[in-house]
């Protein structure tokens, strides 16, 4: 990859960007995959300290593969990680983004992926609080000889949803105990599937 990153401090708490890159993607083992294109993302950046935290970028990209066979994608992408504090004791938190990702389907070699998760961290007296979280996703497919990405052959619904009990040690850390629940639907036997997790995790920065 190759590209530039302009960056420009609108406040004391509020910096913009716009990023433009070229991507070119080579894959040994996955030729099919191999791909050209580039993206133009402006963002903007708010400090820890704003009433807003978190960053978010809206833009285009655009993909060309090389193999004349696979899907090609131009249009909007989007990211953004954003979450606001009420009354000092509530955390408010919401994910989106849309992009395209690799698939491990031989024709069907890429998706685009567009959702939103949403999440509340409520603390409960001390270093202690609680956590619960959803997310909601489609994953559009298009088949090989499909030219265009924007027009999905197979529309997949991933979502999940849990929550856990967290320890904060220290300013910057966050211990918890944590339960998920994944659920896939697919347009495709065989697909579907639906899980849970339990585990420990670490965030630092949180």
């Amino acid at each position: 990859n190759y590209g530039a990153t302009l960056i420009y401090r609108l406040t004391p708490l509020t910096t913009i960007s716009v990023l433009a890159d070229g991507v070119r993607e080579r894959f040994n083992e996955s030729p099919e995959r191999n791909n050209d294109g580039y993206r133009i993302l402006p963002g903007v950046e708010f400090d820890p300290l704003a009433l807003i935290r978190g960053k978010a970028s809206f833009g285009y990209r655009n993909l060309n593969t090389i193999d004349p066979i696979q899907p090609d994608f131009s249009g909007a992408v989007w990211s953004a990680d954003l979450s606001y504090t009420l009354l000092g004791t509530t955390r408010l938190g919401v994910k989106a983004s849309r992009d395209t990702l690799f698939s491990y389907e031989v024709t069907e070699p890429f998706y685009v992926q567009t959702g939103y998760d949403l999440s509340v961290t409520q603390s409960i007296g001390g270093p202690w609080d609680l956590h619960a979280r959803g997310g909601w996703y489609k994953l559009a497919y298009r088949r090989a000889g499909n030219q265009q990405m924007t027009s999905a052959s197979r529309i997949d619904d991933y979502n999940t949803w849990g929550g856990g009990l967290g320890y904060r040690v220290g300013n910057t850390t966050r211990v918890g105990l944590n339960a998920d629940h994944y659920r896939r639907r697919s347009g495709r036997d065989g697909r579907d599937y639906q899980g849970l997790r339990v585990g420990l995790a670490a965030t630092y920065g949180f």
